[in-house]
């Protein structure tokens, strides 16, 4: 090939693979980083271990990229509320969890105007939550315009799915976890001592509120989450399936520690099916399952003990509100004397 033919040829292929040059750049995926939030840092900083942020807003400003983390200071309080608005991807999530030595930093929100006075807010998807303290969430307040059905200290809204929110620790906050993601985990968390009611004068203190399809909650420890007085002497509990209006399947429920809790779970009506719970230990009042609804769901290899004395109107391991398809079987129950093992409908 002379010269001639050799510059024509080059110039041809390179004409050729040029498109695809740029291709490949413009998908190329940004690098994964790494931030530190400190409040002996300044937001003007880049966020970095020597150089940290110092606030929750500047957190909110910023647009994370899959694979990102946010280290929150050990010992330090945020106040203010935190949205997580960004997405990771399966196998690369966003993560945000605590650095340092010393106490899990506490993340705070007492604005209902922010957030429905949510502390985190998760609109994203393929977002992992652990290792931080949650204390002191705001209750649903109806002069606010906040429903209960959006309250939470971490609330993961529709659409939101993939989410993991694991090792952190809620105290006294009136609904510490609610799901309305799908393919969520739950798990591994300490959830305590609230005895404030999510709204009066029917609704008591929720440990972890599931309202759509597809969620695991598994390996937590509730305790302590009961309201006395309202309409039914006491309210509250531990874990709900709750909103009507969203159908609800495939829910697995799993190796939770609940104790002193108004009740382990309430299933509301509706159309919800393939509910799995098993291998719960549950030392509440009032029941271990109100099931208003449910077909198709399983209840086996639970360690129940119904020995405290009645503080509401309801003192039974299980209420059947309406015809259920429910398999109860391969538990073991601890009960008072007398106390009533199935009440309601038929099985």
């Amino acid at each position: 090939m002379n010269n001639s033919a050799l510059i024509i040829y080059r110039i041809s292929f390179l004409i050729f693979i040029l498109p695809y040059l740029i291709m490949s750049i413009g998908y190329t995926s940004n690098p994964q980083k790494t931030f530190y939030v400190s409040l002996e840092g300044n937001d003007d900083n880049p966020g970095t271990i020597n150089l940290p942020w110092k606030t929750l807003k500047r957190v909110n400003e910023y647009s994370f990229s899959p694979g990102d983390t946010i280290f929150f200071s050990r010992g330090d309080n945020f106040f203010g509320g935190l949205l997580i608005k960004d997405s990771g991807h399966a196998g690369n999530p966003i993560v945000i969890s605590a650095y340092g030595i010393g106490s899990s930093p506490r993340l705070g929100n007492r604005n209902y105007e922010w957030l429905n006075g949510n502390i985190i807010q998760i609109t994203g998807s393929y977002i992992i939550i652990e290792g931080l303290y949650f204390k002191d969430s705001m209750p649903a307040n109806r002069s606010k315009g906040v429903r209960a059905r959006q309250s939470g200290a971490i609330f993961i809204t529709r659409g939101a799915n993939n989410n993991i929110v694991k090792n952190c620790d809620f105290e006294n906050c009136p609904m510490a976890v609610q799901v309305y993601g799908e393919h969520c985990l739950i798990t591994q968390n300490y959830i305590h001592d609230c005895n404030i009611f999510l709204d009066y004068p029917s609704w008591g203190p929720v440990g972890i509120m599931v309202a759509t399809s597809n969620n695991e909650i598994s390996f937590n420890h509730i305790r302590n989450y009961y309201s006395i007085g309202g309409s039914f002497g006491a309210d509250g509990g531990a874990l709900e399936i709750d909103v009507s209006e969203i159908d609800k399947e495939n829910i697995e429920i799993h190796h939770n520690y609940s104790v002193n809790n108004e009740g382990f779970l309430e299933i509301i009506s509706g159309d919800i099916k393939n509910v799995l719970i098993h291998h719960n230990i549950s030392e509440d009042f009032q029941d271990f399952i109100f099931f208003w609804g449910g077909t198709d769901c399983i209840v086996e290899h639970n360690t129940v003990l119904c020995t405290k004395p009645q503080n509401s109107r309801v003192h039974v391991v299980f209420s059947f509100a309406q015809d259920s398809a429910v398999i109860i079987r391969n538990n073991i129950f601890i009960l008072a004397n007398g106390l009533q093992v199935f009440s309601g409908d038929s099985v």
